[in-house]
Order: C-alpha cells, then sequence, then structure tokens
C-alpha cells in the first residue's frame, strides 16, 4: 500500500516525510498496524462527524499536544501514539490530528474528550460508487449544498468506487459542503481501509442514509442505522438484493419508479440554478473553450457512454450545415472522435459557461431515470433536441423529438428544428421552477418520515 500524506506531506503510518505533494512511496509500516490504526482512525471519524464535528481551540489543542510530547508513549518520528496509533500535533485540521477533535481523548487519561450537545441538523449519509461528473453525482452535490445552505442538515458521503471513479472537478466541489469518507486514494477524502468501512463510518454517524447501486455486502455495513434506497435510472442490477436492508425507496421520476421492487416515492431531481447561469458574454465563453466564434454551436453535457449515443451525436455533425460545429463536454469510456467541426472537452465546474458558448443542447440517450442535462439545458435558456426519455416525456411542449433509436441524421434534423423553433417562455420557466432547493427541502420532509415510521 502507498503512505498516505497529512497536510505536512508526512505518511501517517510510518512517518516519511515527503517533499512535494502527490508523492508515491510504498509505505514501510506492516500491514496489520496499518489496518488496526484505520479501524481506529475511523472510529474517531465517525465519533467526531457524529457529534458535529467539534474542535478544540488552538490554546487547547498546544496544552494537551504539550502533554502527549512528555509521555513516553509518544513516537516523535511518526508524530503519533504509539498506544492507539492517532496521529498528535498542533495541526489546524482536525482529520490529521486527533487532538482537534473534541470528542476525542488520551487512552490512559491524560486528557479527556469535551462534553458536547447533541447537533440540532438532521446527518444524512450518502452512499455511492461514484464520484464522476454526472447526472446522480450532480444531484449529490446540489443535496450537500443546498442542505448545507439551510442549515437543517449536513451531507456524509461514503465512496465505495476505486480512485479512477472520482473526478477532482466533482469531488472538489462536492467537498466544500460535505465531507467525503473512502478507502481510494483521492485527494480531500477522509481514507479508510475498505469500502465497507467507509460505509460503515458513515452509517455510525448519521441519522438517515440514502443508498444508489450499492450490492448487499456494504448495505448491511450500515448496520441498523435507516437506510433509503434511490433509483436514478432503468437499471435494476442491485435492487433485488438490496431491498432486505432499506426502509423504503425513492425514484427521481416515474420512469425511474418502475424497476423498485416496492412502491417507491417519487421526488423528482432539482438543478443547481446557478451553475446553469454564466458572467461570461457569448465571445469569452467561446474563447475559454476553445471554439469558433462565428458558427452556430450545438452542445452536449454529460458523461461518455453507449448508451448516451454520443458517436452518433458526433456523426451527426456531418448532417449539419458548414457554419455548424459541436461541443462535447464529459468523461467516459466511450470517447467520440474529434474533428474538424466537433470539439471534445472535459468536464466543467460551471456549466452555464459552456452553455453560454452553445446555441442549442442536445441529447440523443437511449434511455434516462430523468435527464438532469435536458433540464439544466433549459434552465440555461438553451432550446433542446432529445430523445423522449425521463422528464422530456413530461415536461410541457416545445423539444425537438429525436425518434428512437437516434441516428446521425435524425440528430441533425432535430438540433436544426430547435434552433429554428427557439426557447418557449413556458418551457425555460418550467425548468426554473425545478430547483435543487425544491428537491433538497422534499427530501427533508421524506426522511423525517422515514425517521418516525
Amino acid at each position: 500500500m502507498l503512505c498516505d500524506f497529512d497536510d505536512s506531506l508526512r505518511c501517517i503510518y510510518c512517518g516519511y516525510q515527503a517533499r512535494k505533494p502527490r508523492t508515491k512511496r510504498q509505505c514501510q509500516a506492516p500491514q496489520e498496524q496499518r489496518r488496526a490504526q484505520l479501524t481506529q482512525y475511523a472510529a474517531a471519524v465517525a465519533r467526531w462527524l457524529r457529534a458535529g464535528r467539534p474542535t478544540r481551540s488552538d490554546a487547547d489543542t498546544d496544552r494537551l499536544f504539550a502533554i502527549c510530547q512528555t509521555c513516553d508513549r509518544y513516537d516523535a518520528e511518526r508524530g503519533a501514539c504509539k498506544l492507539c496509533g492517532c496521529r498528535v500535533s498542533r495541526s489546524g485540521w482536525p482529520l490529521v490530528n486527533k487532538i482537534r477533535m473534541s470528542t476525542e481523548q488520551c487512552p490512559i487519561g491524560k486528557w479527556t474528550a469535551q462534553p458536547i450537545d447533541k447537533p440540532a441538523t438532521m446527518r444524512i449519509g450518502i452512499v455511492t460508487p461514484n464520484l464522476l461528473v454526472g447526472g446522480v453525482e450532480s444531484w449529490i452535490a446540489s443535496l450537500a449544498r443546498e442542505w448545507s445552505r439551510s442549515g437543517k442538515a449536513e451531507a456524509i458521503v461514503a465512496h465505495t468506487g476505486t480512485a479512477a471513479s472520482a473526478d477532482p472537478v466533482l469531488v472538489e466541489r462536492l467537498g466544500r459542503w460535505a465531507t467525503i469518507v473512502s478507502s481510494a486514494d483521492i485527494a480531500g477524502v477522509v481514507r479508510v481501509q475498505s469500502p465497507r468501512l467507509a460505509v460503515a463510518t458513515v452509517a455510525q454517524a448519521v441519522d438517515r442514509m440514502i443508498a444508489w447501486s450499492v450490492p448487499p455486502d456494504l448495505l448491511a455495513a450500515c448496520n441498523g442505522t435507516p437506510t433509503v434506497g434511490v433509483s436514478h435510472g432503468c437499471g435494476d442490477w442491485w435492487m433485488g438484493s438490496a431491498d432486505p436492508y432499506v426502509a423504503g425507496w425513492v425514484a427521481v421520476h416515474d420512469v425511474a419508479a418502475v424497476p423498485c421492487p416496492r412502491v417507491a416515492t417519487v421526488i423528482e431531481t432539482g438543478v443547481d440554478l446557478e451553475r446553469c447561469q454564466s458572467t461570461l458574454t457569448l465571445s469569452q465563453a467561446r474563447e475559454r473553450l476553445g471554439l469558433p466564434q462565428h458558427r452556430w454551436i450545438v452542445g452536449y453535457v454529460g458523461r461518455f457512454s453507449g448508451e448516451k449515443r454520443v458517436r452518433s451525436i458526433a456523426a451527426a455533425a456531418e448532417f449539419l450545415p458548414p457554419n455548424w460545429h459541436l461541443a462535447m463536454v464529459g468523461r467516459g469510456a466511450d470517447i467520440p472522435p474529434p474533428s474538424k467541426c466537433v470539439t471534445i472537452l472535459p468536464p466543467v465546474e460551471h456549466v452555464g459557461d459552456v452553455w453560454r458558448a452553445c446555441d442549442v443542447a442536445v441529447i440523443a440517450s437511449d434511455a434516462e431515470g430523468y435527464c438532469l442535462a435536458a433540464v439544466e439545458a433549459l434552465a440555461a435558456g438553451k432550446p433542446l433536441a432529445s430523445t423522449r426519455v425521463g422528464v422530456v416525456e413530461t415536461m410541457p411542449a416545445g423539444v425537438s423529438i429525436i425518434p428512437q433509436p437516434a441516428e446521425p441524421e435524425a440528430i441533425a434534423a432535430a438540433i436544426l428544428d430547435a434552433h429554428k423553433r427557439g426557447l418557449p417562455d413556458n418551457l425555460r420557466q418550467w425548468a426554473l421552477n425545478q430547483s435543487a432547493a425544491r428537491m433538497a427541502a422534499s427530501w427533508l420532509d421524506y426522511l423525517a418520515s422515514v425517521a418516525t415510521a
């Protein structure tokens, strides 16, 4: 296993001092020692998160660290206690300094935990296999942000995937409003030993759990914390085996409710309206993204995968007039080929800047549980060409429909039709009403009912 460095670039297990961030080095600490420390650390983090993240002052931290330094059980080379293995220092970041966590105490009683009042806000855990840039991940970030802003709840996220299933753009955005616990080597998260321990750590710290695409062996780690399963799409590979472990099901749209093992409560996804806007001019947005200034631009924002028919969208550029250009923004395994009329771009933090640069939005998916990208494009004021998937099925008229299965020539025809007809005012207003604030409030009401069931 690799070294895991704290904010001073020292490995929290073997004590190796790195010279630069993101150093990769095989850790010299025995594996048994690492496993024990990670388990104890996860328990400490769970206590701290459950109490509302209370933190000792600088003066108290200095006083307690002085006690540790004079103790014969203090390992100065590693900056850690030999008994519990936890890091102790003057650092201001509690996640790498046990002393900073007001909930923690010395294992031999030289200093004690501080009395903590139970937080008034609900703490909600969200279990996810992915932290990529996509509709579901944006849903998680929107919930965390809106709950944090309202002061009514706090989100804590358990990530059960690998480092490859996390995008730095999304991790950085989500990390502003939620603590992320993961076993993967990802900057900005609380690191634990395994995906199961990530789930268990969060479950110990929260009042309720929300899970999607989580197998039963991981759901079992919730260990009695009431858990709600959520359906975001048409796939049900995990739902049958997960059903015994959940108190109920929520779907993000009527379409997504179909595969649920039991009757589901529908709480439609909402969009982060601030991210859909932009302060840039059309020219500035195109310059920033490297797009041509004097062409009509059609935009696709989403995951590059087969069911999104991204290659058919890219091929549609050949059926558009020569004064058109296609911008495709995302990541994934099925990256469409770039060409003189197709630009491939990585995910961006502020999706409104992409839509400011575009004249039309396009979606050609085979199926969607909700289709957040469609609502974001409409909220940004862009006419939409789309297959009849997810929420597109029930939104007000005004979308140029692409017949299924979406073929390049039909996609191009719908793009031109959407550009010609523009965006009806009532459709734009409908999209603006699908706010993340509304969604987050509905989720709190639902989870409160689960808590008293």
